[in-house]
């Protein structure tokens, strides 16, 4: 649950006013958060009903369901020792190689190269073809497009014509082969580039052990996930947050979602790339959604291996200055591990010779035991053992048991909650009291 604003501007009078029902706390955050997106500089998108709308029960078991696909992924330091441990297990190796030494096996259509240590040659990833190519001098422009998918025989034909050309201008000419074995596979050696001299070599596992290097000091923001898709060459690794709001208080124009998205690259395909990103709900069902973006950095592989880390790095500091704020206050309850049921117990006073007046959650005409369990029901709907959990399960309270006056018991146990969430030390606190 984002932090709730203590006032709101009334539209009418342009006085301050506090919130008094759910549906104005919960219109109170996502005009807060809005604000505050637009001050770090994003351009978000309208929501298709009023900001604020609530939204509907397909809507709340959608935020249910993104909300379990997101705790259920890695965190940061994990994520990258598994990238790392794949990238790893390829073995990769840049052999650099003159261009006049580089023969095609006619019959396999594979690379090979004087005393290489693969004895059934190098498989050319097609990308890798067009690269090679364009750093043989004088080879024809035309050879590019269709050299990997010529008939082995072929290929190796051609490829003498376009040796004895290049030999003509710099009998010297080398090239850098970025070669791996994909999944292990000694078999199958794989040229999946191939770079020159000036090529800063700061890609997928670069990146990966930086991230992971930074999460485990500390100076990453603490509560990501992780998602990582690699292709071999290039990766996308995007760092997620997402709210713990209740799904049942999310409305249109919620923003659920803040991160960053990089895209490192080992093939020569692109640039290292990253943006900081924040996903807004648009509609009802939690359906429609949108993606604010903004670009942290974009680096060509150039200068040196250190100054692309940099670059990643400033980037880094700069998508916590965008999206930081949001990460901060839904992280305040992420990692605050604590026995919801003991706790629950405490802040009812439900516990055997527990005063009533020391509860820190009651509600009228309903005895702690029963309102306990009315907690814990609703606990098991999602059950987190974290200050979340605990804040989730006392807001949707309301929807399970029999209450003397559902709306009055809606109000108090969303302050109560209100409350839970900012406390500074919960398990002092509760215990201090009881």
């Amino acid at each position: 649950m984002s932090m709730l604003m203590n006032e709101i501007l009334d539209a009418t009078t342009g006085r301050a006013t506090t919130p008094q029902t759910a549906a104005e706390r919960n219109t109170a955050r996502a005009t807060a958060d809005a604000a505050m997106a637009v001050r770090a500089g994003f351009a978000l998108p309208e929501p298709v009903y009023t900001l604020g709308s609530p939204v509907n029960a397909t809507g709340h078991a959608n935020a249910r369901r993104l909300r379990a696909a997101w705790e259920a992924k890695p965190r940061i330091a994990e994520a990258m020792d598994q990238l790392i441990s794949v990238i790893d297990g390829e073995k990769r190796r840049d052999v650099p190689v003159q261009i006049s030494a580089l023969t095609i096996n006619p019959e396999t259509g594979r690379v090979h190269r004087p005393n290489g240590a693969s004895k059934v040659g190098l498989y050319m990833d097609p990308r890798a073809w067009s690269q090679l190519l364009s750093l043989v001098p004088a080879a024809p422009k035309y050879a590019a497009g269709y050299l990997g998918d010529l008939d082995p025989a072929w290929r190796a034909e051609e490829w003498t014509r376009i040796q004895a050309r290049a030999a003509e201008v710099n009998p010297d000419a080398a090239v850098t082969l970025r070669v791996r074995f994909p999944g292990g596979d000694t078999e199958r050696p794989t040229c999946f580039a191939a770079i020159s001299d000036d090529y800063a070599a700061f890609g997928v596992r670069e990146t990966a052990a930086t991230l992971q290097r930074l999460a485990r000091t500390g100076a990453l923001p603490a509560g990501l996930r992780c998602d990582v898709a690699y292709r071999g060459g290039s990766a996308r690794i995007d760092l997620e947050g997402f709210s713990d709001a209740p799904a049942d208080g999310y409305v249109a124009g919620e923003i659920f979602k803040a991160g960053i998205s990089l895209r490192p690259t080992d093939d020569k395909t692109g640039s290292n790339t990253g943006w900081a990103t924040l996903v807004r709900n648009l509609c009802l069902n939690l359906i429609i959604l949108g993606t604010a973006r903004q670009q942290l950095f974009s680096v060509r592989h150039r200068g040196t291996a250190a100054d692309l880390e940099a670059a990643l790095v400033a980037g880094l500091k700069r998508a916590n200055e965008m999206v930081g704020g949001f990460l901060a206050q839904w992280n305040i309850a992420q990692h605050d591990a604590i026995d919801v049921i003991e706790t629950a117990k405490r802040l009812t006073a439900a516990e055997e010779g527990a005063r009533k007046a020391e509860a820190l959650i009651s509600v009228p005409g309903v005895a702690a035991p029963m309102l306990l369990n009315w907690i814990l029901e609703a606990h098991r709907m999602e059950p987190a053992n974290t200050r979340t959990g605990l804040v989730n399960a006392i807001s949707r309270a309301p929807q399970v048991g029999s209450w003397p006056d559902p709306i009055a018991a809606e109000d108090i146990l969303a302050r109560g909650a209100a409350r839970v969430l900012e406390m500074v030390d919960l398990p002092a606190m509760v215990a201090a009291r009881n």
